[in-house]
């Protein structure tokens, strides 16, 4: 009895994490999707909602790596829906246009998806680690309405007026030591992030 006991509680922890993956927005040919997972239960009769940005220092990362199995679980036993977003990456995209999908997809989840689903569009945390961590900061001032809470765990900056974020040319242990000295430096960007 134990033993089933235990396999249906795994059964239903692994059912609870399958997300609906929906479409945010298209650019070109490219569909940038969310995957939205739904608590089995909960105290509220719409749902707070555990925005997560995924990290990979805006080159890597995918929505399924925003937070991990522990931190899903958290919000979900809280009763809350996640939605976790993609984005466009570096190389081919700058800051600008990264903020700018964070903003439709949180546009997105506040209209589309809050007539679908039964979330409390105003009452949105944003949580992100790394470069999701960065964005999580840009939130609350480039989000409308800003979200009720921000959480960042150790947020990635970097010089976002270039294409790319490392010089192809040099070795990428040379790249990322020069980052780790200017690290201790203030940094200055010419890209104003109050537009």
């Amino acid at each position: 009895m134990l033993r089933l006991s235990i396999l249906l509680l795994l059964i239903y922890a692994f059912a609870a994490q399958q997300p609906t993956t929906y479409t945010y927005k298209t650019v070109g040919n490219l569909s940038i999707e969310a995957d939205v997972y739904l608590p089995t239960s909960s105290k509220y009769s719409k749902y707070p909602v555990f925005f997560t940005v995924h990290g990979g220092g805006y080159m890597l990362g995918a929505k399924s790596s925003s937070c991990t199995t522990q931190e899903l679980q958290e919000a979900l036993s809280r009763g809350w829906a996640v939605v976790s977003i993609d984005y466009r990456l570096n190389p081919g995209v700058v800051l600008k246009d990264i903020v700018e999908d964070m903003q439709d997809a949180y546009n997105w989840m506040r209209t589309v998806l809050a007539s679908q689903v039964p979330i409390d569009p105003n009452n949105v945390v944003v949580f992100g680690q790394s470069a999701g961590g960065g964005l999580a900061l840009i939130s609350g001032y480039k989000l409308n309405p800003p979200p009720k809470a921000i959480i960042s765990f150790y947020p990635y900056c970097t010089n976002f007026m270039r294409t790319y974020i490392y010089d192809p040319t040099i070795p990428l242990n040379q790249t990322l030591y020069k980052e780790a000295q200017n690290f201790f430096t203030p940094v200055i960007s010419e890209y104003d992030l109050t537009n």
